[in-house]
């Protein structure tokens, strides 16, 4: 009896998703919709079997000439190159010729070489890693078989990761001022016309943050009024806001060095409005002091996303 080649299809996609038990891939498109890469019933599987990008990221060292008299080289220093990814794709339907054509066209529509979308790797014990991906080609494809009549397709997508770490979940803290009251005290005498206030100006002595990547973190900072002025920074290295912001505004400095920004809340760039700026990341594994200072009584948030070589 002739082997039904649908069946034995079948057969291969139920294989290739049971490889992923216990971990879920999916990829956000750059239109916002999420696509499960392990469920056969979504008619999209990614097989582990030639999946590329999961894995160490290319490293590229920098060492000095060689030389005659030396032996062996010396290291100094390295980069991460950007990620080469690679993905086997089935694709198909058993409801007909228009929902596979329906079903290809959609995927496929998430694929631009213009915009960028997210994969997604959910470890078993539910932490998810990200990596920022763009479409490159798929693999000159050529059709072995018309899909419309069979109800599938076995694609090879190839994308890049231009940064290629990927990213786990954001660590957010947050500090706010605490204000204390006192009376007022009289400057000159009990009869002074004058008075003093104290100031509500705080050093967050014990503000420190960790990264648990395998690399350093940039931290985003977001300083909401009112206050009068602020400096936030890890240890002893500050980037200074000498300006003042009521309550409801806010500015939003990226530490990234692609970007190194600052933002206010209605989107207006005010980076070259700030002070001394002394950038300063979180070294991976480790946890450290922060420098936060605020004359007001507003809060600073600090968002850290580590950033790690492999997708688990």
């Amino acid at each position: 009896m002739a082997t039904d080649p649908n069946a034995l299809h079948n057969q291969q996609v139920l294989a290739a998703a049971a490889m992923w038990v216990g971990m879920s891939p999916t990829w956000t498109g750059f239109d916002g919709s999420v696509w499960s890469l392990s469920d056969p019933a979504g008619g999209v599987v990614l097989t582990r079997g030639g999946t590329r990008g999961l894995s160490m990221p290319p490293v590229v060292r920098f060492t000095p000439a060689s030389s005659p008299a030396l032996h062996g080289t010396r290291n100094r220093g390295f980069k991460i190159d950007e990620r080469d990814v690679f993905w086997p794709l089935y694709i198909w339907s058993t409801v007909g010729s228009a929902a596979w054509v329906a079903k290809d066209r959609a995927f496929w529509a998430t694929m631009r070489p213009d915009q960028t979308g997210v994969w997604s790797i959910t470890a078993p014990n539910g932490a998810v890693r990200s990596l920022t991906c763009r479409f490159k080609d798929d693999s000159s494809h050529a059709f072995d078989m018309l899909p419309g009549r069979t109800g599938w397709a076995v694609y090879g997508a190839n994308l890049i990761a231009e940064s290629p770490f990927w990213m786990g979940t954001p660590i957010v803290r947050s500090w706010s001022v605490v204000t204390v009251p006192f009376p007022p005290y009289p400057a000159v005498g009990a009869n002074s016309p004058y008075v003093l206030y104290f100031s509500s100006g705080r050093t967050f002595a014990s503000a420190t943050a960790r990264n648990d990547g395998d690399v350093e973190a940039w931290p985003v900072w977001t300083i909401a009024g009112p206050f009068t002025n602020a400096a936030v920074g890890v240890g002893g290295q500050q980037v200074i806001i000498p300006f003042t912001l009521t309550a409801g505004q806010t500015v939003t400095l990226n530490a990234d060095p692609s970007q190194f920004t600052a933002v206010r809340e209605d989107g207006t760039d005010v980076t070259g409005q700030l002070g001394q700026t002394q950038w300063a990341s979180v070294p991976p594994g480790s946890s450290v002091p922060l420098s936060i200072n605020l004359t007001g009584t507003g809060s600073v948030t600090l968002t850290l996303t580590p950033r790690f070589l492999r997708a688990w």
